[in-house]
C-alpha cells in the first residue's frame, strides 16, 4: 500500500499544504490559502492560522485524489513548519486570547462594503462631509492635517451600512479607510429599560468612535508607559 504525508507551511502572508508520496518524494497535491487579515501586512491573527490549517489541508487532499492515484486512508503523517517563532498567549484553556472576546481593543478589522472610488462625484462629496463631522472635533489644525491625510485615501476608503433608511430606523455604520476609521451605532437601552421594555436598539442610545485603524491608539496605557520608561 502507498503512503503519503501532509507537510504545512505557515509564511509571513498565506500558509501552504502539500501530499507527498513518501516513495519518491512527488508531490500529488497542493493548496495554498492567504490570511485575509493585514492585506499582504506581516499581522498575526491566530483565527487566520486556525482557518488556514483547514483549508489548506482539506485542499490538498482535495487535489491529490483528483490525480487518481490517492486515497486519504493511506496519509500516516503531518509536519509543519514556520518562517519564525510567533508566540502566543492563552488563557487557561489554551485558547488565543486574540480569540477571545478580551483584550480586542486594537482588533484588526476587514474592510467592508462599497469603495469611495465606485461613488459618484456628489456621493464622495457627501462621504467627506460626513467624515468631517467627526474630524472636525479635532483642534483646526490638526483636523486639516487628517482631512487631507483622509482625502489622499478616497479611493481606498469603504463605506458599510447596516439597517434601515427611514428618519425613525436604527442603524450600523462603519467608515474605514487606511488612515481613520469611525464606527456609528445604535445601542440597546441602558438605565432606560422601563421605557424601552424590548430592549432593542434604539435612536436614543448612541456609540460613536473615532480611531487610527490598528495604530494602537485605543486601550493603550500611556501613564504606565511613561513611568517604565523614566523615573519619578
Amino acid at each position: 500500500m502507498k503512503a503519503f504525508t501532509i507537510g504545512v507551511d505557515y509564511g509571513t502572508n498565506s500558509v501552504r499544504a502539500v501530499v507527498i508520496d513518501c516513495a519518491d518524494g512527488r508531490e500529488v497535491g497542493a493548496h495554498v490559502f492567504n490570511y485575509p487579515s493585514g492585506h499582504n501586512l506581516a499581522r498575526q491573527n491566530p483565527a487566520d492560522y486556525v482557518q488556514g490549517l483547514e483549508e489548506t489541508v482539506v485542499g490538498a487532499l482535495t487535489a491529490a485524489e483528483a490525480s487518481g492515484e490517492f486515497k486519504r486512508d493511506a496519509v500516516i503523517g503531518i509536519g509543519v513548519d514556520t518562517t519564525g517563532s510567533t508566540p502566543i498567549p492563552v488563557n487557561g484553556d489554551c485558547v488565543p486570547l486574540g480569540m477571545t472576546e478580551a483584550f480586542k481593543d486594537n482588533v484588526v478589522l476587514n474592510y467592508a462594503g462599497i469603495k469611495a472610488s465606485e461613488l459618484d462625484a456628489s456621493q464622495q462629496s457627501g462621504l467627506l462631509d460626513l467624515i468631517g463631522l467627526y474630524v472636525g472635533n479635532m483642534r483646526e489644525g490638526h483636523a486639516q492635517v487628517r482631512m487631507s491625510e483622509v482625502e489622499a485615501h478616497l479611493d481606498d476608503t469603504r463605506f458599510a451600512w447596516i439597517g434601515g433608511t427611514r428618519d425613525d430606523a436604527v442603524f450600523y455604520y462603519r467608515i474605514h479607510s487606511p488612515v481613520i476609521l469611525i464606527e456609528f451605532d445604535h445601542q440597546s437601552p441602558i438605565a432606560m429599560r422601563q421605557y424601552f421594555p424590548n430592549r432593542l436598539p434604539n435612536r436614543q442610545h448612541i456609540h460613536a468612535v473615532v480611531r487610527t485603524p490598528n495604530g494602537n491608539d485605543y486601550g493603550k496605557d500611556l501613564l504606565r508607559q511613561h513611568y517604565e520608561k523614566h523615573e519619578h
